[in-house]
């Protein structure tokens, strides 16, 4: 009896180990189940790889910088056709980024960054109160020279895009370099700037050394800066095609300023979007990169 017991409790173990394996196979296969439908899940709502990639010009200044990328199966050394967006007055990347995550879904990719003193909370070096318009376009600049480097940039297709201030600083940067992007999109762009500052600020000693603009404080400079700028005497030495992406209900940069730029853009189209403001929902947002998207396709079929 006592060696058929042992028997009996070899055989019972015997079974209870092979049903253990089955159970833990099962369990693995749940799990890679759920791994697999999360990894489609991911797949289905990010489509886009993102990542940092901020640098430094010649003065040892950071600029903080994002590259956002399709999701792509199987695409090794591809080089993507490119926007470099530009954030607004004490913006930042984080709100650009919409229009990044969106380009992304359109197999287009995109750089977003941070001016130099652009907000009161730059990830970029320097004080708001001494940013300009100026400042500003020198970063850009700077920033394309960083793009055209990048292993996934096809430097024949690279846009601008800006919006508000990003939008009047862009057209400015790319009157001086038209021969190396392939467009320039406008988003409510803020032409309005140099004419209210004349208004605000009769003569030089008017302007205070630090004034507060929506929140944030900027310098004497940003004022100085723009006394002699006529924006649209400027965008008229442009020769590319222009798309402007507007709002009219826009109360902070209303839409005549950019009725205004088609009478001086050799070639530019405005596509108003009905009830939108200075600022996109998501609804406005998902138009204006449609939008793009149609005007993209077509300036690198050219």
């Amino acid at each position: 009896m006592e060696m058929g017991g042992k028997k009996y409790l070899t055989c019972y173990n015997k079974i209870i180990r092979k049903e253990r394996k089955k159970a833990m196979k099962k369990i693995i296969l749940i799990l890679i189940g759920v791994l697999f439908i999360q990894m489609i899940s991911v797949s289905e709502t990010k489509n886009y790889i993102e990542r940092e990639e901020s640098f430094y010009n010649e003065k040892a200044e950071k600029i903080y910088g994002k590259l956002f990328l399709p999701v792509e199966k199987a695409v090794k050394n591809k080089k993507y056709t490119t926007v470099i967006i530009s954030h607004g007055f004490n913006g930042s990347a984080e709100y650009t980024s919409q229009f990044s995550k969106l380009l992304a879904k359109k197999g287009i990719a995109s750089y977003v960054f941070e001016f130099r003193g652009g907000s009161m909370k730059t990830k970029s070096d320097m004080k708001m109160t001494e940013m300009s318009l100026f400042t500003e376009k020198k970063d850009l600049n700077d920033v394309l020279s960083h793009v055209e480097k990048l292993k996934e940039v096809d430097n024949r297709k690279i846009f601008l895009m800006g919006e508000s201030q990003g939008g009047i600083v862009s057209a400015m940067s790319a009157l001086e370099l038209e021969n190396r992007i392939k467009g320039l999109i406008l988003i409510y762009p803020a032409f309005v700037i140099p004419e209210s500052g004349r208004e605000l600020y009769r003569t030089v000693e008017d302007i205070p050394d630090e004034i507060t603009v929506f929140g944030a404080v900027i310098g004497k400079k940003y004022y100085m800066d723009i006394r002699e700028l006529d924006i649209y005497k400027e965008i008229e030495r442009y020769n590319g095609k222009v798309l402007i992406i507007h709002g009219d209900k826009d109360e902070i940069v209303p839409l005549k300023y950019s009725e205004k730029a088609l009478f001086h853009y050799k070639d530019a189209e405005l596509k108003v979007i009905p009830g939108a403001k200075h600022g996109f929902n998501p609804e406005e947002f998902e138009k204006a990169v449609n939008f793009s998207a149609e005007y993209i396709k077509k300036q690198i079929r050219k």
